[in-house]
């Protein structure tokens, strides 16, 4: 069992292209996970041990505040022009017992 889960790792070159990041994919019968180390996790006491898992195909955007375009934002005595976009977007994670938090990883025994 453990040689055949090791045969499904993929490196995923095109995240790494892309966003200069190594992202290591298992598929299975249920689903892909992707498994990335943020330096953060890496760094941070708190989060060395840790795995987060989050189910991508129960995200939804909520549009928090519509973006709209706001001119003539500079202080007054700037001799500028100021102009901006802003909005506020958010997400929702349905189904949240399919999101969680690992701790105390500390390695994989197969």
């Amino acid at each position: 069992m453990q040689q055949y889960a090791e045969g499904q790792l993929i490196r995923n070159e095109y995240l790494e292209r892309q966003y200069k990041m190594e992202v290591v994919s298992y598929k299975s019968v249920w689903g892909t996970i992707h498994f990335k180390v943020h330096p953060l996790m890496r760094q941070h006491a708190v989060w060395t041990k840790d795995a987060i898992f989050l189910d991508f195909e129960g995200k939804r955007k909520r549009v928090m505040h519509p973006i709209k375009f706001n001119t003539n934002a500079q202080a007054r005595d700037e001799d500028l022009r100021r102009d901006y976009w802003i909005g506020e977007l958010g997400f929702e994670w349905r189904l949240g017992a399919r999101n969680y938090r690992l701790t105390g990883v500390t390695g994989f025994a197969g």
